[in-house]
C-alpha cells in the first residue's frame, strides 16, 4: 500500500493529518525546550538564564581541541591543552571565571582551534563521523571487550547498511519519511560540531531501523512470486 506494509514503517509514513499532528507536537516540545532551559540554568549554580545548556561551551572545547580525535577529550588537563589555553592568554581568565563564564570561555577557545586549524579539523569531522556511525568507532568499552567490538559489529552493522540504502529508496516519498530525515540531519550536525560516540547514536536507533524496514519492504515487494 502507499503507506508501507511493515508496521515499523507505517509509523514513519503517516496519513498527512497524522503527520501535521507529529509536527505541531515537535513544535510545541521545541518551544518547551527553549522556556524550560534558562530557567533550569537560572536554577543552577550558574545563576544566569542562559539559552544554551549549561556545559555547551565546555562540550564543544572536549571536542575541538589540540588533541581531539573524534570523541571527548577533557584537554585542558593536558600539556598541550593547558599550552593552547595559555598561549592564548585564558589562562587567568578561567582561574577568576565561574560557571557560566568558563562554559563561554571554553567555547571561545574551542572556536579559536577551529579557526586556527582548518585542515585538521576537516580531518576531525571525518573521525567524528566515523566514531557516531562508523562499523569500528573509538570507545573505551571496545578497547576493554574485544567481544563488545564484534556484538557492534554484528548487531548495528546491518541496521545501518540498510538504512543507508532505506534513505535512497524512500527518496519519492521524502515527505512521509520527513521526520526521520529531520532526527538523523539533526544528530548528524551535533557529531560534525561537538563529537561522536556509539552510545549516543542510540538515540537515533528507531529512525535508522524504520529506514531499514523499508529496504525490507522494497525487496520483498520485489520478489518475484513462485509459479506453481
Amino acid at each position: 500500500t502507499r503507506y508501507g506494509t511493515v508496521t515499523g514503517v507505517q509509523t514513519c509514513a503517516l496519513p498527512i493529518c497524522h503527520r501535521l499532528r507529529g509536527s505541531a507536537l515537535l513544535v510545541a516540545g521545541l518551544a518547551l525546550m527553549m522556556t524550560v532551559t534558562p530557567v533550569l540554568n537560572f536554577l543552577s549554580p550558574m545563576k544566569k538564564a542562559v539559552w544554551l545548556p549549561g556545559n555547551a561551551g565546555n562540550t564543544l572545547w572536549q571536542g575541538n581541541n589540540p588533541l581531539a580525535d573524534g570523541n571527548y577529550v577533557v584537554a585542558q588537563d593536558t600539556p598541550e591543552g593547558k599550552a593552547f589555553i595559555a598561549a592564548h592568554g585564558y589562562q587567568e581568565k578561567l582561574e577568576r571565571a565561574d560557571a557560566a563564564e568558563k562554559d563561554k570561555l571554553f567555547r571561545e577557545l574551542a572556536l579559536l582551534w577551529i579557526r586556527e586549524n582548518p585542515g585538521q579539523f576537516t580531518v576531525l569531522v571525518l573521525k567524528k563521523l566515523n566514531n557516531a556511525f562508523g562499523l569500528f568507532p573509538q570507545a573505551a568499552i571496545f578497547e576493554r571487550d574485544a567481544w563488545a567490538r564484534w556484538l557492534h559489529l554484528v548487531a548495528y552493522g546491518p541496521v545501518a547498511a540498510l538504512a543507508l540504502v532505506g534513505i535512497y529508496l524512500s527518496r519519492q516519498r521524502w515527505r512521509d519519511f520527513a521526520l526521520c530525515y529531520l532526527a538523523i540531519f539533526a544528530y548528524t550536525v551535533s557529531v560534525m560540531v561537538f563529537f561522536g560516540t556509539p552510545r549516543y547514536t542510540i538515540l537515533i536507533m528507531p529512525f535508522l531501523i524504520l529506514l531499514a524496514a523499508q529496504t525490507i519492504t522494497v525487496l520483498l515487494n520485489r520478489r518475484p512470486v513462485p509459479t506453481a
